[in-house]
């Protein structure tokens, strides 16, 4: 067997090996997840039985305000990270002076550290055609239309 050849293979087992790694690492994380959300309710249900002590709801407003600050720090949301919609469109509005196409967009959302499939990013950019009329399509590349160019996308954090 050729030397590349050999060598291909062990990387191919590694990165399996690394990826089963990965997955029982998920099912951990999920798991540990899901016994925190079900804690926090706990706690929630219990704390709402002193809710007649304006301290209390006070302090239990304060932590939600907390929590949603937090997570727009950490640039995503309680239910899964970024807009989506916001990155494509911040994509466009630094790069698309002469128009993106599909590839060179998701070359781009590489560095945004967002993985999303190509489909969904095609769905996207027609919604934002269609519905939004903030993206306009000559041929195969993608334009900002005035309404795309004004339209401030606060805080996304380029990786």
């Amino acid at each position: 067997m050729e030397g590349w050849l050999e060598t291909a293979l062990e990387r191919y087992e590694a990165l399996i090996r690394n990826d089963l790694e990965l997955d029982r690492q998920l099912v951990q994380i999920k798991a540990k997840k899901k016994r925190n959300k079900n804690d926090i309710a706990e706690v929630r249900r219990y704390l709402r039985g002193g809710f007649n002590d304006p301290a209390v709801k006070e302090d239990v407003e304060r932590i939600g305000r907390l929590r949603k600050e937090l997570a727009a720090r950490n640039n995503g949301s309680p239910r899964g990270g970024q807009n989506k919609t916001h990155v494509v469109l911040s994509i466009l509005q630094k790069h698309a002076q002469s128009g993106l196409d599909l590839s060179e967009i998701m070359n781009w959302l590489a560095t945004y550290n967002l993985e999303i499939n190509r489909n969904y990013v095609g769905t996207i950019l027609s919604n934002l055609q269609k519905k939004r009329r903030m993206v306009a399509r000559q041929g195969e590349k993608y334009f900002l239309t005035e309404t795309g160019r004004t339209f401030r996308i606060d805080t996304i954090a380029e990786g």
